[in-house]
């Protein structure tokens, strides 16, 4: 059964290939949803996926990309959202 979760990553998460490095671990664990940087300086988002999928996304969340350094990570389970892949959007 597939949930929805809201992430946001705080830290140094911006200028260091933060959201690119996160569509590409969607994609390649079968994830849906979107990233995007906030005016704040944090990266938000949705993910998609079946349990297992979805926990090791946010396993891989907790630290990023190798240049990154994710300080805090908020998850929060949301009302199940469909996506068709996985996209990088506009700052918010």
């Amino acid at each position: 059964m597939e949930k929805t979760v809201y992430f946001l990553a705080a830290g140094r998460v911006q200028g260091v290939n933060f959201r690119t490095a996160t569509r590409d671990r969607a994609l390649a664990l079968g994830v849906t949803g979107w990233v995007r940087n906030r005016s704040d300086g944090a990266v938000e988002g949705n993910a998609t996926a079946d349990s297992a999928m979805l926990e090791a996304f946010i396993v891989w969340l907790r630290h990023g990309p190798r240049i990154a350094c994710v300080e805090d990570l908020k998850i929060e389970e949301i009302e199940t959202q469909v996506f068709s892949g996985f996209d990088i959007r506009r700052t918010g």
